[in-house]
């Protein structure tokens, strides 16, 4: 599956437009506010993924992951009600397997998808949850 695939499930068009359940989430608008932007774009790269929760399922993809990054497309970043946001984007992988000596290893990317708060006034910006699609992984 090509990098594109991955992320057809996670596109900004995808956010914008989302439904869960019965009810339609909050219509999102793009971040115009090029400082907003940056902040959330910063807190992104900045998310300590390795000690996350989220990391048992990269983890669990190869004997020794090891992350190398996660960055926010700032394309899909947008901006929901109660200063909150979504953003998608792609998290960084090597995949080792066998010991850590003369063992093969795989990059890899998968999309994320990152869900969060702001204050305008502050610039603080707050990851609150990132999830993460392998499914392209065990295709």
């Amino acid at each position: 599956m090509s990098s594109d695939d991955k992320r057809s499930k996670l596109t900004p068009q995808a956010l914008a437009g989302k439904k869960t359940g019965a009810h339609q989430v909050p219509k999102l608008k793009p971040v115009e506010d090029r400082k907003l932007l940056r902040a959330i774009i910063d807190a992104v790269s900045e998310y300590d993924l390795a000690s996350s929760p989220e990391w048992d399922q990269l983890d669990q993809l190869s004997t020794h992951t090891e992350f190398e990054s996660i960055d926010a497309n700032p394309d899909g970043i947008f901006e929901g009600p109660d200063n909150s946001f979504e953003a998608v984007g792609d998290v960084y992988v090597t995949l080792n397997y066998g010991d850590r000596r003369d063992s093969p290893a795989v990059s890899d990317a998968f999309p994320v998808q990152v869900a969060g708060t702001f204050d305008r006034q502050t610039g603080k910006v707050v990851v609150e949850s990132v999830t993460i699609d392998t499914s392209s992984f065990y295709n």
